[in-house]
């Protein structure tokens, strides 16, 4: 054996050590509990200790049988039944619950530009005339932003929020 080898084994031996220590520690404590009780939960700390010590002396499984383990869990892609008549049966319903995009395109009014005319729906504040967006196109890019709107009787020039 190696040196690294050798200080790999002695780790684990050391280590395993350490657990052992601890589980008699838990035992002990265990025991103690048990000692003060009164007789009914003596009989049943007696029982729990029973089943800890079962616990702890019963192996852990090896690398080889977790693999075997696992491997007899597996299932066979084959055997997966397909039912395509379902499938679609799920999909078509959710799409039922869904809207068109003409359903949803012809409830929208499209308002950017005031429901597609230029009017803003705002009183000019010098004649009381609606105002117009001068430049439907253009936001300027202040906070928050502002669009350019003009009166159409006085020539009166503003921005709206």
């Amino acid at each position: 054996m190696t040196k690294n080898e050798l200080l790999s084994a002695y780790n684990k031996v050391l280590a395993e050590n350490e657990e052992l220590k601890k589980q008699v520690e838990t035992l002990k404590g265990i025991i103690t509990q048990a000692w003060f009780a009164d007789v009914e939960e003596k009989d049943k700390q007696i029982e729990y200790l029973l089943k800890k010590v079962e616990e702890l002396s019963t192996p852990e499984p090896t690398e080889e049988e977790l693999n075997s383990l696992f491997m007899d869990k597996q299932i066979n892609p084959k055997d997966i039944e397909f039912d395509g008549d379902k499938l679609v049966a799920s999909v078509e319903e959710a799409a039922s619950k869904l809207k068109s995009l003409k359903d949803h395109n012809d409830g929208k009014v499209f308002d950017a530009y005031g429901g597609g005319s230029f009017k803003s729906g705002l009183a000019c504040p010098k004649c009381g005339s609606e105002l117009y967006y001068n430049n439907p196109n253009m936001v300027l890019t202040s906070y928050p932003p502002k669009r350019s709107v003009e009166c159409k009787n006085c020539k009166h020039t503003d921005y709206v929020y």
